[in-house]
């Protein structure tokens, strides 16, 4: 898949973010910064990986599994 393609993955996944948990979210070069309330992250795209961290703040970390299970069933589905 090339980088662009990608890109375009990540911007889907912030887009569910965004949707599902009220997230907002920037490009600043090849990374997506996203954030709300009590959570941060990043989708960083390289040439030959995706680097992904998010952190959730006290009040958020009860929903640490769901936030998981729908980025990585995003990735499985899209990015596999």
């Amino acid at each position: 898949m090339s980088r662009e393609a990608v890109k375009r993955q990540a911007e889907e996944l912030a887009d569910t973010l965004k949707e599902k948990l009220g997230a907002e979210y920037f490009w600043q070069d090849d990374t997506l910064h996203f954030s709300r309330n009590n959570a941060k992250g990043y989708i960083q795209v390289g040439d030959d990986l995706v680097d992904i961290e998010v952190t959730l703040g006290l009040v958020l970390r009860p929903m640490n599994g769901v936030v998981e299970n729908l980025v990585l069933d995003y990735l499985d589905k899209h990015l596999a």
